[in-house]
Formats: C-alpha cells, sequence, structure tokens
C-alpha cells in the first residue's frame, strides 16, 4: 500500500513516535491523519502546526481518553466519516506506570485489542470496507528480561497478538487487512527516559533515532507481503524478529502427537 492517499488514525501521536510518523504520513501524501491523544494542549498545538504546513483539510486533533471504549469508538466513526474510508492505523498510544498497573494494561493492550476490533469495523472487505494496516507498537522488552514488568508484559501481549490474528482472524486471513508489531528499541522520547529513570545514569541503553523507528512503520505499510510480521528497530536496523515456526515449536515440545 502506498501512503499517498490514504486515511490514517494514530493513537498517541501527539508527541514521541507518534507525532514523527503522523508528519512522516503527511510527507508522503497521506489524504488525512487523525491525531488521537489524551493530551489536548500538545494534540491540538501539533495539529495547528501541521494544518498550516500542510493544508487544514489533511489532519486534525481529536482528544480521546483511549482506555474508554465509547471513546475510541467516537474518534474512529468521526475519522471514518471525514472520506468515507480507513485505509491505516496505528495503535500506538501507551504509558509506563508501574505504580498505575490496572491503567498500564487497559492503556497498552486492551485499547489496542479495541482499536484493532474498530479497525475492522471500517476496513475489512467483509464489512464493506477496503481493506487496510495495522500496526501496533510493541517494545523490545517484550522479548527480553526488563526492569518494568507490567509495561513489558503488555507488550508481550501485543506481540503475540499481532502474530496471530492472520492465522485466527478472518479480517486479517480474506477481509483484506493486515497487521503488523513494531518492537523500538530506547528511544529519546518521554516515555523512554521516563522508563529509564529506573536505571543507573551509567547503564541507559543507547538511543535509536525517532526517525528510524518511523522507517519501520513506513515498510511495514508499503509492503503488501507483511502480514503478522514483528519488527524490531534498534541500532541493528529494522529485523524482522526470527521467531521460530509453529511446526517447529509443535515438534520441540511435542504438542502433538
Amino acid at each position: 500500500m502506498k501512503v499517498e492517499g490514504t486515511v490514517a488514525l494514530v493513537t498517541g501521536a501527539a508527541q514521541g513516535i507518534g507525532r514523527s510518523l503522523t508528519e512522516r504520513l503527511l510527507e508522503l501524501g497521506a489524504k488525512w491523519v487523525s491525531i488521537i491523544d489524551i493530551d489536548k494542549k500538545l494534540g491540538g498545538t501539533l495539529a495547528e502546526e501541521l494544518a498550516e504546513k500542510y493544508g487544514k483539510d489533511r489532519v486534525g486533533f481529536m482528544w480521546c481518553d483511549i482506555a474508554y471504549g465509547d471513546k475510541l469508538a467516537d474518534v474512529f466513526e468521526e475519522t471514518y466519516k471525514k472520506h468515507n474510508r480507513l485505509d491505516i492505523v496505528v495503535n500506538n498510544a501507551a504509558i509506563q506506570d508501574e505504580t498505575q498497573w490496572e491503567a498500564t494494561v487497559q492503556v497498552n493492550y486492551l485499547a489496542v485489542v479495541r482499536g484493532i476490533r474498530l479497525a475492522k469495523k471500517y476496513m475489512s472487505t467483509e464489512n464493506g470496507g477496503n481493506g487496510g494496516v495495522v500496526i501496533n507498537t510493541a517494545s523490545c522488552n517484550g522479548f527480553r528480561k526488563a526492569w518494568v514488568p507490567v509495561y513489558a508484559s503488555t507488550k508481550a501481549a501485543i506481540i503475540s497478538l499481532s502474530r496471530c490474528l492472520p492465522e485466527g482472524d478472518s479480517a486479517f486471513i480474506k477481509g483484506g487487512m493486515r497487521v503488523g508489531a513494531i518492537c523500538p528499541g530506547y528511544v529519546e522520547t518521554v516515555l523512554g527516559k521516563a522508563g529509564n529513570m529506573l536505571l543507573p545514569d551509567d547503564n541507559w541503553p543507547s538511543p535509536v533515532p525517532v526517525a528510524s523507528v518511523v522507517d519501520g512503520y513506513i515498510t511495514m505499510i508499503n509492503d503488501d507481503s507483511i502480514n503478522g510480521m514483528v519488527m524490531t528497530t534498534t541500532l541493528a536496523g529494522n529485523l524482522p524478529w526470527p521467531f521460530k515456526s509453529n511446526q517447529e515449536i509443535d515438534s520441540e515440545l511435542k504438542i502433538f502427537p
């Protein structure tokens, strides 16, 4: 899928990776991008800046606390009604606060599941849509032992969800939809810095440029052969994670007789 002419919705888009991705989509010719965020000031300011640069008919801010399913449903519906289509959904919003573990699970995982279900409603050819792509923001902490266990476990769940959808959900099997997960390493964003405050100053991981991470999203959007891929975006580059196949796992674990 080429970005040009598409209608996109990005959660957590007021800053960090979401902000950079939103601008890249506009640079590449997206017809419309919905900036979805809980921060009214940052989201509104960004929408004004991008509207001045790319046109007010191409970008807009919609406030949403994605922890609440009805509010998330509203911004999906509003985005769809603008152009009677939806092509790209990026479930990017996240929080990283181990003291607020319930909110972390709500925002980081349950809202992603809701976002996927809403994307299916408007994008799947089975529902009269034109197909499209869903990209979920996970993390390399979904693979490794991390100092933020609840956050890391939500990212591991996103990885598993993104891998399983093309095998178990008709929208991603025959409904013209694709899905993938991006797993950044440490990125110098507000969220990344908050997590690393738990580490000694001399033990912070090496930062990955935000632009390099955004390259991973664009690769997933552009490549129609990608469905169920989990891509790591680190200083090693943007690479598909080398999972074993189900056949290899089943054989090693003797799952089937």
